[in-house]
């Protein structure tokens, strides 16, 4: 309580955050609670209690699938050469539906090219239509959009990075593994010969 109070003196109302340290297998949820401390009057005595505070975790699909791809390890299967985990299928799927999006927004842009030049004769729902489904677009060039997307971007990357920093971990963890067994088969065949 005593560290509390000299955050307090740096912040007004400092979050307390508890980590549970045991593992609970099945476990659904993150095994940590949140409180906020707050000054309560009890018998005349102002005191510091904690209230539980409750959280929800949002996550990003990018983030989703950047942790599938930590859990689940190599990205590609060498083995039946292919995909080994969600990051492919969705890098795929992203893929596709950027392609899918492209050809629908050439038809629309040829239309009204071909409209706007005579070639085909207007048709002013049709027009109204594509006016309505542009108005309802974000304009790219706002601070709100700049800023949700640069969020997003460095999000991405940070996750992307994250993810790197566990596989080679995992790659280093494997190394070790094998050089501590050469180590031990080493000493092993030493003891026999003598």
């Amino acid at each position: 309580m005593l560290f509390h109070k000299k955050i307090c003196e740096v912040t007004e109302s400092p979050f307390f955050l508890l980590f549970e340290p045991k593992i609970v297998p099945g476990l659904k949820e993150l095994p940590i609670s949140l409180f906020e401390s707050v000054l309560q009057v009890m018998n005349d005595v102002p005191t510091m209690t904690f209230v539980d505070v409750p959280y929800k975790i949002e996550t990003a699909e990018s983030e989703l699938v950047t942790i599938d791809t930590m859990r689940d390890g190599d990205v590609f299967d060498e083995a039946n050469g292919g995909p080994s985990s969600g990051l492919i299928v969705h890098l795929q799927n992203l893929r596709n539906s950027i392609l899918m999006l492209r050809k629908r927004v050439d038809a629309i842009k040829t239309y009204v090219d071909k409209s706007k030049n005579g070639e085909i004769e207007k048709n002013h729902e049709m027009l109204r239509q594509i006016s309505g489904l542009c108005n309802q677009l974000p304009i790219a060039n706002s601070e709100t959009f700049k800023e949700h997307f640069f969020m997003e971007y460095n999000d991405t990357l940070l996750l992307t990075y994250l993810a790197s920093i566990m596989k080679g971990a995992a790659a280093m963890g494997d190394i070790m593994g094998k050089i501590s067994m050469g180590r031990n088969n080493k000493n092993k065949s030493k003891r026999v010969e003598s």
